[in-house]
């Protein structure tokens, strides 16, 4: 019941899972919502900062290495590494080409 709640809180948020290189780089994760603009695009679309990789994609009981012809699906959680003062542009990215307001968005990007 405990993992069902913290799931639905997580869609739509980047969550730091684990921090790398002593707090400089980290694994990050976000569920996609239903309303992402990248539900139904291809990895390949993804406009990702540099230093930045989506490494795995989990789909139900699937653990997917990324292709760039994968078609992203909503409730797929994406776990990205990057450099620890990138996650609010890894967050942008995945809602918008141009960050916007936090508070024109679904979601929120991670605390600073």
């Amino acid at each position: 019941m405990i993992a069902g709640v913290e799931g639905a809180i997580d869609v739509g948020h980047l969550v730091r899972m684990m921090v790398l290189r002593e707090g400089r780089a980290a694994l990050t994760k976000l569920t996609l919502p239903e309303d992402n603009p990248l539900v139904g695009r291809r990895v390949c679309e993804l406009d990702l900062p540099a230093n930045t990789a989506l490494v795995t994609v989990l789909r139900g009981d699937a653990v997917k290495v990324p292709q760039p012809g994968d078609v992203l699906r909503a409730g797929d959680e994406m776990l990205f590494i990057a450099d620890s003062f990138l996650e609010r542009s890894v967050w942008a990215a995945m809602y918008s080409t141009a960050p916007a307001r936090a508070s024109t968005r679904p979601g929120r990007p991670p605390s600073a």
